[in-house]
Formats: structure tokens, sequence, C-alpha cells
């Protein structure tokens, strides 16, 4: 099966929605899908430095993922919650990029 970069997108800024709400369940599902999907991605890559670049992108994602099922546990809140609005949108602007 193809996986094309739009759902991988798509599954990315879902997961970072979600995470930004406090939805840890639902984050982690699209935060996993993604990373799967950038995984796939990164076999039909043409260089070997985009390769390890789009392997890389799957650790941070799925870094996040687990991080989710901790902040569950802890009953961690939302991370706008717990931050000043200008420091919460930085973050969430890094963790895009990372992403």
């Amino acid at each position: 099966m193809n996986i094309s970069w739009d759902t991988f997108e798509r599954h990315r800024q879902k997961g970072l929605d979600a995470r930004r709400a406090g939805q840890w369940d639902s984050a982690k599902v699209y935060l996993l899908e993604a990373a799967r999907s950038i995984l796939q991605l990164s076999k039909q890559a043409q260089s070997d430095e985009l390769r390890q670049a789009r392997r890389d992108m799957a650790k941070r994602l799925l870094d996040l993922a687990k991080d989710c099922d901790r902040a569950k546990q802890q009953n961690r809140r939302p991370p706008s919650a717990s931050r000043r609005p200008d420091s919460a949108a930085e973050s969430d602007r890094d963790a895009g990029a990372d992403a």
C-alpha cells in the first residue's frame, strides 16, 4: 500500500492537535499512524539522507506517542493549559517542525 505525504501530514497534524488539547488516547493513535506512514515513506525515499531523516522523524513521533501514555497515567494537563500562550505556541511550533 502506498502512503502519500498528505496522509502522513494529516495524521501528524491531528496527533499534534489532539496532544495540545490533552486528548491523550486520540493523540497517541494519530501519532502512531503518522510514524507508520513516514516510515513507509522512508522506504520510498530516493536518497539515504532523506531516508534517514524520515526514520528520525518516525522516532520522534513514537516518542511523542509514548509521552501521551505517560501523560495519561500522570493525569497531566494539556501543554497549552500549563504554559503561557507565547511559550505554548512556540513549543507547538517546535514540535511540529520536529515531527
